[in-house]
């Protein structure tokens, strides 16, 4: 057996050659037969860190992934757009095998002072982590990069059970090395697989086609040890297309990204 690349060594081997970052992407990332789309974004956003510097949080990405990514090098090529007093706007484009995969729109904004008071949301309730048991890894039959994540389900129904629920939450951690919290908020968000598919009672695929995610200060205050949490609401689903909101928890119970996302699904 391949022994797992953890994401922490995939970014760390990285090559930088200006705005140009190749990774090498593992078969162990996989979702199918295109690497899974929480990786890709992830991919993005370290080249677009590299190249805007570490001074401003990520507020926002967009992503729309236009092709398959299979294993082997992936390039990113990136822009900075703008960069004014307190607000950056870069691009990045993922390209395999020569051709464009995914593109990406960040926004990042340095801290302002403000007279408004701060607010955040509250998590919601639910069995907590240790309550439920590990969902195990099943060779074959579950998408390959979920060896890298340590699941929990605490709500809602697993895939093909043919339930009626519209809504899920998972416990979540990344097995091997910590990454910044920044890219666990961003990975996670496209971790758990859509509420759509524990209505279906048989055998059903899903790819995400365009994926707006917000950043919240927890995202880069927030530790990245320990359990995190990812809520999913379906908000539509109708013509082979689902309409999914979610949003990501850090282990201190602070939002760290809310998501929105439109799933194709075939079957």
């Amino acid at each position: 057996m391949t022994a797992l690349v953890r994401l922490a060594d995939l970014l760390a081997r990285r090559v930088r050659d200006g705005a140009r970052v190749e990774f090498r992407v593992t078969d162990d990332w996989q979702q199918g037969r295109t690497t899974y789309g929480g990786l890709v974004a992830v991919l993005a956003a370290c080249a677009l860190r590299d190249a805007v510097g570490p001074a401003r949080p990520l507020r926002a990405l967009q992503v729309n992934f236009v092709g398959s990514v299979p294993a082997g090098p992936a390039v990113v090529e990136t822009r900075v757009l703008r960069e004014g007093r307190s607000v950056t706007q870069a691009q990045a484009t993922l390209s395999s095998g020569g051709e464009a995969a995914c593109f990406v729109q960040a926004v990042y904004g340095a801290p302002r002072a403000s007279a408004l008071p701060r607010w955040s949301m509250t998590m919601p309730a639910t069995r907590a982590a240790d309550a439920v048991p590990q969902v195990p890894f099943l060779p074959k039959i579950m998408p390959a990069f979920l060896q890298h994540l340590a699941t929990r389900w605490a709500e809602g129904d697993p895939p093909y059970t043919g339930g009626s629920s519209r809504h899920s939450r998972l416990w979540l951690q990344l097995q091997g090395d910590p990454v910044e919290p920044e890219l666990l908020a961003i990975l996670f968000a496209d971790a758990m697989p859509s509420p759509v598919m524990g209505q279906a009672s048989s055998r059903v695929f899903a790819a995400s086609l365009a994926w707006s995610i917000e950043l919240l200060p927890a995202a880069f205050d927030g530790g990245g040890h320990g359990w995190w949490r990812a809520d999913t609401e379906l908000t539509g689903n109708a013509e082979g297309y689902a309409n999914q909101v979610s949003t990501v928890w850090t282990p201190g119970g602070e939002p760290a990204a809310i998501s929105h996302q439109v799933v194709a699904i075939y079957g």
